[in-house]
C-alpha cells in the first residue's frame, strides 16, 4: 500500500469518525431536551395525582428540579443556535478560502452543563418523590 492510498484510507475513515460524532452529538441534545422537558411535565403530573404541594416535603427540592429542567431546555435550545451560527460562520469562511480548525469549546462546554443541570434535576426530583411517599406512607399506614 503506497502513501496516496494510506492517506486516501485515513481520509474516509475520518470522514466517517467526523459523521458518527455529528450523529453522537445530535442524539445527546435530542435526548437531554426529551429527557428534560418529560421529567418536566411527569413531575407537574405527579405533583397533581399524588401529592398536595400544601402538605409536601422538601418543596425546595421539587422547585430546583424544576428550575434545573427548565434551564436544561434553555441550554439545549442555547446550544442548538450557538452550533448552528459557528457553522455559517465556518461555511462562509470556507467560501473565502479561510479555514480555521480551532477546536469549539464552547459546545461541549454548555454539553456538559446540560448534562449537570439534568442529572442534578432528576435526583433532585427523584429525592422529593421518594420523600414524599415516604411520608405519604407513614401518615396513612
Amino acid at each position: 500500500m503506497n502513501d496516496q492510498e494510506k492517506e486516501l484510507i485515513k481520509q474516509k475513515y475520518l470522514e466517517s469518525l467526523l459523521k458518527d460524532f455529528r450523529y453522537s452529538i445530535d442524539r445527546f441534545d435530542n435526548q437531554s431536551l426529551y429527557i428534560a422537558g418529560g421529567a418536566l411535565g411527569l413531575s407537574i403530573s405527579f405533583l397533581d395525582l399524588f401529592i398536595s404541594i400544601s402538605t409536601s416535603s422538601a418543596t425546595f427540592l421539587y422547585v430546583i428540579s424544576v428550575i434545573l429542567f427548565v434551564i436544561t431546555i434553555g441550554l439545549g435550545f442555547s446550544s442548538h443556535y450557538i452550533s448552528a451560527m459557528k457553522i455559517n460562520t465556518r461555511i462562509e469562511n470556507v467560501k473565502n478560502n479561510r479555514f480555521d480548525f480551532k477546536q469549539d469549546k464552547v459546545i461541549p462546554a454548555l454539553n456538559l452543563l446540560i448534562l449537570g443541570s439534568l442529572i442534578l434535576g432528576l435526583i433532585s426530583l427523584v429525592v422529593f418523590c421518594i420523600v414524599n411517599l415516604y411520608q405519604q406512607g407513614l401518615n396513612h399506614g
